[in-house]
């Protein structure tokens, strides 16, 4: 007979909270006899996370440091097996916890990509100079996602698409959109 998942304890390593924590993912449930879990991760590139050598976890009992021995993109989720996790009871045990890594071991992007808490707060103008106020929170959708834009007249909604952005300059914390007809006046 197996043992209750409160007597099962895990192999991870007790770490405390990474410096500048983010959190990528959530661990959904065990999956398999093996001890993979399940998990849904924040980003549309589930390959993304290759190469990561370790990832941190956040449950009731603190955070735990795990290495990653296998991630396969499963459509819109992804099953991690971390080394140590060998039963379907150790994994159950890391069912809700965050996936967490520090921001400076977040992956690169390519050059039009960027990570939403870095244009969270960016001030956002026109290309003619007009302030439209600040960028304050970011919806995903499913072909492109919005951002919001909290301006003096209330919020605006600009389309993250190249026919939109001219420019985001992180190192300025500024964004700069095409002025379109009708879209925020």
């Amino acid at each position: 007979m197996p043992k209750p998942a409160s007597e099962i304890s895990l192999p991870g390593k007790p770490v405390p909270l990474p410096r500048e924590p983010v959190v990528i993912g959530h661990i959904a449930r065990a999956l398999g006899v093996l001890g993979d879990v399940k998990a849904t991760v924040e980003a549309e590139d589930k390959n993304r996370l290759d190469g990561i050598k370790r990832l941190v976890v956040r449950i009731d009992e603190g955070c735990f440091e795990f290495i990653p021995v296998s991630i396969k993109a499963r459509g819109g989720y992804l099953q991690i097996r971390f080394a140590g996790v060998d039963s379907p009871e150790m994994a159950a045990k890391l069912a809700g916890g965050d996936i967490i890594i520090s921001k400076f071991e977040r992956p690169e992007l390519s050059a039009c990509e960027f990570y939403i808490d870095d244009l969270i707060g960016c001030r956002v103008e026109t290309d003619d100079g007009e302030e439209l106020g600040l960028l304050i929170e970011v919806w995903p959708q499913a072909h492109h996602d919005l951002w919001v834009i909290d301006g003096s007249n209330g919020d605006i909604l600009i389309p993250a698409v190249k026919d939109f952005i001219a420019q985001v300059d992180l190192a300025q914390h500024k964004v700069v959109v095409k002025r379109m007809e009708g879209l925020w006046e």
